[in-house]
């Protein structure tokens, strides 16, 4: 029995915190309804340290002979979370989506999963027709990129155009898209990175262009050329920096977008109410409605910046030291709740500054008094979390749920919000023995954070 469920059957082990409502985390007894509004079914609504999760999904019939064979098919490649949803992304292309499902952005109608005849395993199906390259989850809509095409297609609420690009479906009979689509005019694009925001969107093009589509309220989207053209339907605009470099990464919070260029510099837009553009108090603006550079070293060339993530209001940026390879921690923007974990939790940051202390005897950070050095970061809704070389994350910010992982059990009181960096609880079962190691995946969302070990 066991043999024949091992080769019909694939089980994926992860870590979760925080919030369950949506079974986000998989902690539902029954998750054959996944997505649902019902309240019946039992679990856990939330867990405040991280806490095993089980994922399983049918294997495929072929062998994958591209990868190496189905192991190498079936490998982690990334995990992510939303507002209530949750994804893990393969090697071979195959996306699994669980958690919340009411305007369809899990890519499907049903809210039910697996079979019944297997209500125990309850597998959950990829993403049907697509193979996929790379992956956004938003509060409630979804955006992905197809493998070897590069077109974009998203599914979930359209109430904004953030799925469709378009004002006349947002506004119609397509508020809700339970299916892939390409946004209005974007079929034939190619893309290398997308970003899905609260109620908007934005990607990057194989040409280093950045397109955004959705709510522009906020300057959060570009000007759109088309509907000065007449289409006053579209809202999808255009925008590549004025001295013609590439830019590589995108990234989506409540309010404004952030984007990296190939020479490290971060371009902002949007709403600056608690300075998440990055910008200095004395020049800031209540919003920009086109990209412009952070101040400081994270707006000039080489600056060594790698990667870049935002939560609602705030943003975290990592750079490399091309001689030492160490890597710096940089945020900007809101910290009343302590999302950036610095001393003044009371206020914003508006100018990018480095979030950790070095230490005094090495180019190592100190984390809570603890030296480290850093390998990856991640923003949820409200809080920031990063991962260190040594497969250990801190977390700083909101912690309404327990998101943070800080706490330990289900029950009890926790902290609302964390001021400063702290290690998240449960990481042990996560950690690796020594001379076995291996990668760490992680990913927060609006209320809850994963990790995975591959």
């Amino acid at each position: 029995m066991v043999d024949l469920l091992q080769s019909t059957y694939r089980p994926y082990f992860l870590f979760g915190t925080g919030s369950n409502e949506h079974n986000q985390l998989l902690l539902q007894s029954d998750n054959r309804r996944v997505g649902s509004e019902s309240r019946s079914w039992k679990g856990m609504a939330e867990v405040h340290e991280l806490t095993e999760m089980l994922l399983v999904v049918p294997r495929r019939n072929h062998e994958q002979s591209t990868f190496g064979g189905n192991d190498n098919y079936y490998s982690p490649k990334s995990i992510h979370a939303g507002g209530g949803h949750s994804a893990l992304l393969t090697t071979g292309g195959d996306l699994y989506l669980w958690g919340w499902n009411d305007v369809g952005q899990l890519g499907r109608k049903s809210t039910t999963l697996g079979s019944a005849r297997n209500p125990l395993l309850s597998p959950i199906e990829p993403l049907s027709n697509i193979q996929v390259e790379t992956v956004s989850l938003g509060h409630t809509h979804t955006l992905v990129v197809e493998r070897g095409s590069g077109r974009l297609f998203g599914f979930g609420d359209n109430g904004r155009g953030q799925v469709t690009g378009s004002l006349d479906e947002a506004n119609g009979t397509q508020d809700l898209c339970h299916t892939p689509r390409s946004p209005m005019g974007l079929l034939e694009e190619c893309f290398i990175d997308v970003a899905a925001g609260l109620f908007h969107s934005a990607a990057i093009t194989q040409q280093g262009e950045l397109i955004t589509w959705g709510c522009s309220r906020f300057g959060q989207c570009l000007p759109t050329a088309d509907r000065d053209k007449g289409d006053a339907s579209c809202i999808v605009g255009r925008w590549h920096p004025p001295d013609g470099s590439k830019l590589v990464h995108v990234a989506c919070g409540r309010r404004h977008t952030i984007v990296l260029d190939e020479h490290g510099r971060v371009w902002t837009l949007g709403d600056n109410k608690y300075g998440q553009l990055g910008r200095s108090s004395s020049e800031s603006v209540s919003k920009a409605d086109e990209p412009q550079l952070v101040h400081g070293p994270l707006g000039r060339r080489d600056s060594g910046c790698f990667a870049i993530h935002s939560g609602w209001s705030h943003v975290v940026a990592l750079t490399r030291n091309e001689e030492s390879n160490n890597v710096t921690v940089y945020g900007w923007g809101r910290n009343e709740k302590g999302q950036l974990g610095i001393s003044f939790p009371h206020s914003h940051v508006c100018i990018p500054q480095s979030l950790l202390k070095p230490s005094l005897n090495s180019r190592n950070s100190l984390i809570d008094g603890i030296e480290t050095s850093i390998e990856s970061a991640c923003c949820g809704a409200e809080s920031s979390h990063i991962l260190d070389t040594h497969g250990k994350i801190y977390s700083t910010g909101w912690n309404e749920h327990g998101n943070l992982g800080i706490c330990h059990g289900s029950e009890g009181n926790i902290d609302e919000q964390c001021l400063r960096w702290k290690q998240t609880n449960g990481v042990s079962v996560v950690v690796q023995p020594p001379g076995k190691a291996r990668k760490k995946l992680f990913a927060a969302g609006g209320a809850h954070l994963m990790v995975m070990a591959v």
